[in-house]
């Protein structure tokens, strides 16, 4: 704790400084001279304390006077001036300082000592930068007064302005925060807190500002005001959708603080998305962009550059129903209904070559959401997949898939994906195709025309019953991708239902004793002609279970016809089926009735017969296969 301070402040106040040292003196000699006795409430020296500032301290805001006084009487009031004794202001309000209490009343000699505390806040705005002397006087009861002195220092007012985010603003990408802050220190760092001053993080890279340096520091009362620049980045990955509170600290390097806030709004991340325009592609005289983009704010249209930024065009925005029911459930993207845009430009006075497109989808707050395309240009590229049929059956066992693909620079070889883009294989064997080369590239514009063809077979064992999309993209020797996209069925056999050998027992009767009336031979069965029709009868029990009775075929699900794989010789082959009969009469009847059916039975070179009768999912299918 400070001594009684007393300083001849002014002449006036010689007189009243010369008494109250010579009172400390007398008191301290009789505290502790050779007669020691118990101090009382009249002989209890005053003190004062002054806790803030410290002598010599820097202030360039508001500050606080703060500290504690006792007498024997007890505080009045504590007045507060400054330099030549300006009035600075007073206070009455004594606050309990138990600790002061504690250590220097044990006897009780000073009045309300529990309350001696006192704080006064000086206006930043009542002292000019510059050095100054403080005058604190603690007036007792008894108008016995203590001073006490302080020198500062008031430097020039801290200063301190957020660039961005402004106040209330939704984003939904990064966010940055910049800005400036000047100090009679000069800064030092930028920290960044959010919400509950949760961290997010420092910055200590200081840029420079001289627009700033220019409008404020014209007397030079900031140390580097020139470098008073600060900027973060806040990624949008540590923000939560919804409202935040983001706090920027600026630290100068004397250790002060200066702080400021702005609130913000986290909207739903932006997205686009092109329809129609893959990477890669090449495109001869026109394109058309199509897509969609949506944002917290709404869309307001989109712009589309080429190259180095080239100016291509805009374009407004068009309904996407379809967005909006996918991807707008609740409601966060401002007019979703409005996502669409297409846009056609040509591409005449472009060069032949890689070229990229720019897509910007600018929201109605500003904010821009970025996709591009490499393209190519150059002569129409053209690609035919010529198996599998876009409307057969594929096997169980494997797949080829063939055709041929003509580009400017040439075919260098062709990837093959299926469903989700599960890669199958490549091939870079190329097939010489003179059909192709004949009928497109009379001009010579496709490179290589002749060897445009390819072919590529693949394990299709494990692939289920169904429907299944293949891809081949067809690479050409300048990087450009041709796409074409196949959808095939998945046939399984159908298993698991009941042979019926009575109705088949039947069937051969009924045939016999039609062909032994027209005076031909009886047709004789064996395992394996029988085991054939059995089988058979399981795939067109597939077909007829999953599509119906109308896509039954004499095709076989591998897209091959029906004695494909047949391991007997023959001279002649034939079959007859059918579905949806209920005895073996009215299935003989109906194929007896049927020219091609009734001319397979009654063929005069044909000797053995198989025979089927199989009831799968609630129907029969029939099956009869002839060979000689």
């Amino acid at each position: 704790m400070d001594a009684i301070d007393v300083k001849r402040i002014k002449e006036f106040r010689l007189s009243l400084a010369l008494l109250i040292l010579l009172c400390s003196i007398i008191l301290t000699v009789s505290l502790f001279g050779p007669s020691v006795r118990a101090v009382t409430a009249s002989d209890a020296p005053p003190a004062i304390c002054v806790d803030s500032p410290t002598d010599n301290a820097t202030q360039n805001g508001d500050f606080a006077i703060s500290g504690w006084a006792v007498s024997s009487s007890g505080i009045s009031r504590v007045d507060f001036y400054y330099d030549n004794f300006t009035w600075l202001g007073s206070t009455s309000n004594m606050y309990a300082r138990s600790d002061v209490n504690l250590i220097i009343n044990a006897s009780g000699a000073y009045s309300d000592a529990l309350h001696s505390g006192f704080s006064y806040t000086v206006s930043k705005s009542a002292l000019s930068v510059g050095t100054h002397t403080i005058y604190i006087a603690a007036i007792s009861r008894d108008g016995s007064v203590q001073w006490a002195v302080r020198t500062i220092v008031i430097g020039p007012a801290s200063q301190m302005c957020i660039d961005s985010p402004t106040n209330g603003q939704t984003t939904n990408g990064n966010i940055a925060i910049s800005g400036w802050s000047v100090s009679k220190a000069g800064l030092s760092r930028v920290d960044i807190y959010v919400d509950n001053f949760r961290y997010l993080g420092s910055s200590s890279s200081v840029t420079t500002r001289n627009d700033v340096n220019s409008v404020i520091n014209a007397a030079g009362q900031y140390a580097d005001a020139v470098h008073c620049g600060f900027s973060y980045l806040v990624s949008p990955s540590q923000l939560t959708e919804g409202v935040h509170t983001i706090y920027v600290a600026a630290i100068s390097n004397d250790g002060t603080v200066q702080w400021d806030s702005r609130i913000i709004t986290i909207g739903p991340a932006s997205q686009i998305c092109l329809d129609n325009l893959s990477d890669g592609a090449t495109l001869s005289e026109s394109a058309t962009i199509r897509g969609w983009a949506v944002s917290h704010a709404g869309i307001a249209r989109v712009d589309f550059y080429i190259d180095d930024f080239t100016w291509l065009g805009s374009t407004g925005m068009t309904q996407r129903a379809d967005v909006n029911s996918i991807i707008n459930a609740s409601g966060q993207y401002t007019n979703a209904q409005n996502s669409g845009f297409s846009y056609t430009f040509s591409t005449d006075k472009l060069a032949t070559g890689t070229h990229t497109i720019y897509i910007a989808a600018i929201s109605n707050d500003g904010s821009v959401k970025w996709v591009s395309r490499t393209i190519q240009i150059g002569a129409d590229p053209q690609m035919n997949l010529e198996s599998p049929s876009a409307t057969g059956y594929a096997s169980t066992s494997s797949i080829t898939v063939s055709g041929w693909s003509v580009s400017r620079k040439g075919l260098s070889r062709v990837d093959f994906y299926i469903d989700n883009m599960q890669w199958l294989g490549s091939t870079s064997t190329l097939i010489t195709r003179a059909d192709v080369n004949t009928a497109l590239n009379g001009n010579g514009q496709y490179t290589d025309a002749l060897h445009s063809g390819f072919s590529f077979t693949f394990d299709s064992s494990s692939l289920s019953q169904g429907t299944h999309t293949i891809y081949a993209a067809a690479i050409s020797r300048d990087g450009s991708v041709q796409w074409y996209v196949r959808s095939i069925n998945i046939m399984k056999a159908a298993v698991g239902g009941t042979y019926y050998q009575s109705m088949e027992d039947e069937i051969l009767a009924l045939v016999n004793s039609y062909r032994t009336a027209a005076g031909l031979s009886a047709l004789t069965t064996n395992a394996t002609i029988s085991a054939w029709a059995d089988m058979r009868a399981t795939e067109i029990a597939a077909l007829g279970s999953t599509y119906g009775i109308s896509y039954i075929s004499h095709t076989r699900l591998d897209g091959t016809n029906p004695w494909t794989g047949y391991p007997l010789t023959y001279t002649w082959v034939g079959e007859n089926i059918a579905a949806g009969q209920t005895t073996a009469t009215e299935v003989v009847t109906d194929w007896m009735n049927s020219p091609g059916h009734y001319a397979n039975i009654m063929r005069a070179s044909f000797g053995q017969i198989g025979i089927s009768c199989y009831y799968y999912a609630g129907r029969y299918y029939w099956v009869q296969f002839f060979t000689s």
